[in-house]
């Protein structure tokens, strides 16, 4: 996957960013302008309407790729590519521990079992590109209590959002892992009104904005 704008729709001049598997692995290229080494993992929030924007920097977006890497090595995810887009998919083993302790984590506390999952890919009227994840109030329930409970990984963010959603691309599962490194699970908390959250990202905001800063810039919104 290639970018070539800025976070949300605003067009402007960057540098081409990838994300691309190789040998069942995801490779960000990041830029040459950027150096993430002297860089801690950040984010940016404002609220927008009813919900709110959250942009994290490239070290974050660095981390979050080394982390489903790690999970990959580790044979908890599989990462492939399929017509040209990246793709994270848990392991059996994966589904088997998350079922095995799901008492326990995931439903300590009620569910409205209000909202709906699912993830699509939309052309902008600039012909742009979005791609729209849903997560219900069990869903978005699910990833806070884990968080809270033992730290979510990489490999159990996989495993819960392909649980419940098919066809969720690296993109988005890359940011959003990103947003909770930095932000954490209040990120989902406060913008869950009972019904779980939606959450649009850019692929594009994975290139490189004014200044050659690395920016992936999502849009959490209550369903």
């Amino acid at each position: 996957m290639s970018g070539t704008g800025t976070a949300g729709e605003d067009e402007g001049e960057s540098d081409e960013v990838d994300l691309v598997v190789e040998d069942g692995q995801l490779n960000y290229t990041g830029t040459d302008s950027v150096s993430t080494l002297s860089e801690s993992p950040d984010a940016d929030r404002r609220s927008i309407g009813n919900g709110e924007y959250v942009e994290v920097n490239e070290a974050a977006i660095q981390q979050a790729v080394q982390a489903f890497n790690q999970a990959a090595d580790n044979g908890e995810v599989e990462i492939y590519e399929e017509d040209g887009e990246a793709y994270i998919e848990p392991t059996d083993e994966t589904m088997d521990a998350l079922e095995e302790d799901s008492d326990t984590v995931d439903e300590s506390d009620t569910s409205t079992m209000c909202g709906q999952n699912d993830f699509e890919t939309e052309i902008t009227w600039k012909g742009g590109v979005r791609e729209i994840l849903w997560m219900d109030d069990t869903l978005t329930r699910r990833i806070r209590n884990r968080m809270g409970a033992t730290g979510i990984t990489a490999g159990t963010l996989a495993g819960i959002a392909a649980g419940s959603i098919v066809g969720v691309k690296a993109s988005a599962l890359v940011a959003l892992f990103a947003a909770l490194l930095v932000v954490g699970a209040y990120l989902l908390t406060e913008n869950n009104q009972g019904c779980g959250v939606k959450i649009t990202f850019y692929p594009a905001s994975f290139a490189a904005g004014p200044g050659g800063v690395i920016l992936a810039g999502l849009y959490i919104d209550p369903q």
